[in-house]
């Protein structure tokens, strides 16, 4: 495994989080180190590991595709890009959908990564007060497991999403 391109992968997210001006010392920079020490914890390979560093930059900063393409490669920019929600669509189960498609769609090491990266937010679900945004998790989480568990179901990411999803009720 090679542990400096691991840390290159930090240091982009960390420089763009900060450029942002836009998340950097919130919970979301952070969430994406969860994510990465959780697939490394659970002996993903590193670019599995890396995907998990660089998951939410292009929702949640400037970052683009492009410069995860120059950074880290083609492949590692279309993963990326699967994990990422479409920001012109509006309706939130149906973004998530789309994404929870276009992941099942790159395939495996897409999922595993989703799988920990909806784990570490599905953490916080008992912070929910609102109805209506519970409701919309419950269908996210149902929807994630129905697609991706014919496609991941024996992997240690997905059980950790499993065993999490199952205490996820409104």
């Amino acid at each position: 495994m090679n542990e400096n391109l691991i840390n290159e992968a930090m240091l982009f997210s960390a420089k763009h989080f900060n450029e942002s001006c836009h998340n950097f010392g919130k919970p979301v920079y952070f969430h994406c180190i969860k994510v990465a020490m959780k697939l490394y914890e659970l002996n993903y390979d590193e670019k599995i590991i890396i995907g998990g560093v660089l998951h939410d930059l292009v929702e949640d900063t400037d970052c683009t595709i492009e410069q995860i393409k120059e950074n880290f490669g083609d492949d590692m920019a279309k993963l990326v890009q699967a994990v990422s929600f479409n920001p012109d669509i509006k309706d939130k189960f149906e973004q998530s959908k789309q994404m929870i498609d276009a992941s099942a769609r790159y395939g495996k090491d897409a999922l595993i990564i989703k799988s920990i990266d909806m784990y570490e937010n599905g953490r916080f679900f008992h912070l929910v007060t609102n109805k209506d945004i519970k409701e919309y998790l419950v269908k996210k989480y149902d929807y994630f497991a129905k697609i991706a568990e014919p496609i991941i179901g024996v992997e240690p990411a997905f059980k950790c999403y499993m065993q999490l999803a199952k205490t996820i009720k409104i």
